[in-house]
């Protein structure tokens, strides 16, 4: 097998050597422990690398967060590999993270909050769940701390339906474990009974695969949490249940972002599938007394009707393309080395990398995009009270406008550059993919062919947006035929 080309990230190099793996039987198994510590740049370093170092271990995704001050992880493996790579993050956590000193908006019960073990392939979930099991017991003995389990660890038909989810085990947080732990219900599964203060307790289990996703708003905590009241499955409580089967969302304020945010786990995305989420957020954002970022309304700007025309657009846009771009480099990787398109191992080879490269292009362009609005909106309320001021005032609004325009038009440049590749994998690609390619289809389309958004960048606007509507045309037509051929 010859080696992807340069442009394919790391990320994807993991993922086809996980590939191959899978299509070899081995058992893959997915960790994404939860650590309360997100601020210290040198702590999140230590345990990733503590992961990195351990055998057969593929580290794919660090994700601190300052103002919830956790670091989520996720590494896959085979099962012993993944259950040691686990370990060794708990202990370097143990050393360096005090939960006496930790704040953050994200609830927590201890300083390795929760550690799921999820499968991948070739493995049940039932030895996840044992994994999870042996994991708990471990750690329990080695650092003598409490450890409890949740969702599939937890034996059917026992008497402890009451603690099986995470937010029943987690409520009180670390704050009431201290009372909490002492009472005989909530005596953990493994450990000691008792309250370390430097630690507080860790719950762990298998469970399914989940998707986290995350809305951006401007409004207050309040305001977001009262839109994920209301789309939770759980809602407000059994008498008031929210819109949206098997989610989880909560709300709270970014301070380092100056945002509020929705904070969801789509549990299962077959029952609920993300665009679906991302659609009732809108709804209930729309709202006068909260604003999803990305769309805006008079209510937050009242002075330039082309700044509020392309804030409505860059962050549904945004997620779309990015959206449409991830699912066509999976039907590429789902493709890639499987013996019955081996004969397409290059052409695939020279899909997926230009595919992934415009992913990364697109994701930074929300934070530049809020970073555009802030800029001109800092702006609009400079002082205009001598000629001076209002020259310098209209100048940095200009500044402004200019980011404002060039995010979303590097935005569509990033989606057609998608389309060539979209047309390829829709001639050629795994057959069983379609469906998925079809949703790209959808997702980009939505990004670089609405002639309102090229009228408001004008004449590279409008030709970005009539050579998407050929290629998209085309791209639409092999995939139906495709699914003919499959039917």
């Amino acid at each position: 097998m010859r080696s992807l080309p340069q442009t394919c990230a790391s990320s994807i190099k993991k993922l086809l050597a996980l590939f191959s793996l899978m299509s070899g039987g081995e058992k893959i198994v997915e960790c994404v422990p939860n650590f309360s510590e997100g601020r210290r740049a040198d702590v999140v370093e230590a345990i990733a690398a503590a992961v990195r170092e351990t055998e057969g271990c593929s580290l794919l995704d660090v994700a601190p967060g300052d103002s919830t001050n956790r670091t989520v992880y996720t590494f896959v493996g085979r099962p012993e590999s993944v259950l040691e790579g686990a370990l060794a993050a708990a202990r370097v956590a143990f050393k360096l993270i005090d939960m006496t000193k930790q704040k953050g908006e994200h609830p927590r019960l201890g300083a390795l909050d929760v550690c799921p073990f999820i499968p991948v392939a070739n493995v049940t979930m039932e030895e996840c769940a044992e994994l999870s099991r042996r994991f708990g017991c471990r750690l329990a003995t080695e650092l003598s701390v409490p450890v409890y389990l949740y969702e599939y660890a937890v034996a059917v038909g026992n008497d402890r339906d009451y603690r099986r989810t995470l937010p029943q085990i987690r409520e009180g947080e670390y704050e009431r474990l201290r009372n909490k732990i002492q009472k005989p219900e909530w005596a953990p599964d493994f450990g000691p009974a008792d309250y370390i203060p430097s630690w507080g307790a860790t719950v762990t289990g298998a469970r399914s695969f989940l998707i986290a996703y995350n809305v951006n708003l401007l409004a207050t905590k309040e305001q977001a949490h009262r839109i994920a009241l209301n789309i939770r499955e759980q809602g407000r409580g059994p008498s008031q249940p929210g819109r949206l089967k098997a989610v989880k969302a909560i709300g709270w304020y970014l301070d380092d972002q100056d945002l509020a945010q929705v904070s969801i786990n789509i549990c299962d995305f077959q029952t609920t599938p993300l665009h679906v989420v991302f659609e009732e957020v809108c709804k209930d954002a729309k709202v006068p007394s909260g604003q999803l970022q990305g769309r805006s309304s008079p209510l937050f700007i009242s002075q330039s009707v082309p700044v509020q025309s392309l804030r409505q657009d860059i962050g549904p846009r945004w997620r779309s393309a990015s959206v449409g771009a991830a699912l066509g480099t999976m039907v590429g990787l789902l493709t890639y080395g499987k013996k019955k398109y081996e004969d397409l191992d290059d052409v695939m080879r020279k899909t997926i990398g230009p595919l992934h490269d415009n992913l990364q292009k697109m994701m930074p362009l929300v934070d530049r995009d809020s970073e555009a609005f802030a800029e001109y909106m800092m702006a609009s309320k400079l002082p205009q009270k001598t000629e001076e001021e209002k020259k310098i005032r209209d100048e940095k609004m200009a500044a402004g406008m200019r980011t404002a325009v060039s995010v979303p038009l590097s935005l569509v440049r990033a989606g057609c550059e998608c389309w060539p590749h979209l047309l390829t994998l829709a001639t050629h690609g795994n057959i069983q993919t379609m469906c998925d390619l079809r949703v790209s289809w959808n997702r980009i389309s939505l990004t670089t062919s609405d002639a309102d958004f090229a009228a408001s960048v004008r004449e590279e606007g409008e030709r970005l947006a009539g050579y998407s509507t050929k290629l998209c045309a085309s791209v639409l037509a092999s995939i139906d035929e495709r699914e003919k051929e499959g039917s």
